[in-house]
């Protein structure tokens, strides 16, 4: 019993909690010409990538809205920065880009995050004006949005450690087992 206790405290101390990735971000919010943003993507903080990109703007005062469908091929993309095009491929010169910059970085353990100028202040929706959506000319900015997202739920792991632990004990249950099992045959 002793044996079984001590193991199972080890146990207890190089267990871990990993969480579920990759999470799916909700974004909603308005831009400064009354058209509004809202849809989803998919960010997998452990490889900082995203998926599932679908987000939709509406028309406002300075014309039309758009749907979102890929990440943009060459421009920055990080826990902080969000730039997604309305096309999946091919020769973007007609597309649209919209660029967001988190107040802090999203993790895969979930929350609400506003969207807030960094150093350059880009938060916008913008026409490409080459093939690679490398020049762009800004469309409209967004006035106030979130990201937001619920914690997933938490995976119970062991460490390596916990997994010679958990080893150890069953090993040790084997044996005292033994020790305490009658002979069968005198």
């Amino acid at each position: 019993m002793r044996t079984f206790l001590i193991t199972s405290g080890f146990l207890l101390l190089h267990s871990i909690s990993l969480h579920a990735a990759p999470v799916t971000w909700y974004i909603s919010g308005q831009f400064t010409d009354g058209g509004t943003i809202s849809g989803s993507y998919v960010f997998d903080s452990s490889t900082t990538t995203f998926s599932s990109i679908n987000i939709t703007t509406t028309a406002g005062s300075a014309g039309a809205g758009y749907h979102y469908i890929a990440i943009h091929p060459t421009m920055l993309q990080d826990a902080s920065h969000i730039r997604v095009v309305t096309l999946g491929s091919g020769d973007l010169s007609t597309a649209h880009y919209l660029a967001i910059n988190l107040s802090s970085a999203m993790s895969g353990s979930g929350g609400t995050i506003t969207v807030g100028a960094d150093g350059a202040g880009v938060y916008s929706e913008f026409a490409c004006s080459n093939s690679g959506c490398t020049l762009t000319t800004q469309y409209r900015q967004l006035s106030g949005a979130t990201v937001t997202t619920t914690a997933p739920a938490a995976v119970p792991a062991l460490s390596g450690a916990g997994m010679v632990s958990a080893a150890v004990l069953l090993l040790a249950c084997a044996l005292i087992l033994i020790k305490r099992r009658p002979a069968q045959f005198a």
